[in-house]
């Protein structure tokens, strides 16, 4: 199975997003509440992704292969929400050793995988 990375077509997203932004824009009576609207659902979508990333990098979610959409949105909303504010320090103050910790599991999940 071929993994593949969207992050060569962001030029078209971003294209693609402005497009329906412009169009959403048109819906609303005044610029102030497009503005305001889309903003925040601008801000909902960064922060599900933010919170997906957590999980990916947290191992929540198994980092190689499929994942259990049910257990990524229940993740989402009652296991991320607790735990992200107890990393966020380390995040901040100690990045060297969460990285080399999240890099250790992702190890040992690589040695499982290819054990016979």
């Amino acid at each position: 199975m071929e993994i593949v990375f969207f992050v060569s077509l962001t030029p078209l997203f971003i294209l693609g997003l402005s497009v329906f932004l412009q169009r959403a824009a048109a819906l609303f009576r005044s610029r102030r509440a497009a503005v305001t609207a889309l903003s925040m659902a601008l801000a909902l979508f960064v922060m599900w992704n933010a919170e997906f990333m957590f999980q990916w990098g947290a191992h929540l979610i198994p980092p190689r292969g499929r994942i259990s959409w049910n257990v990524m949105i229940r993740n989402q909303f009652q296991v991320v929400p607790r735990q992200i504010a107890v990393h966020l320090g380390d995040y901040l103050f100690h990045r060297h050793d969460m990285m080399r910790q999240i890099e250790d599991r992702d190890i040992d999940q690589l040695k499982k995988q290819s054990a016979p």
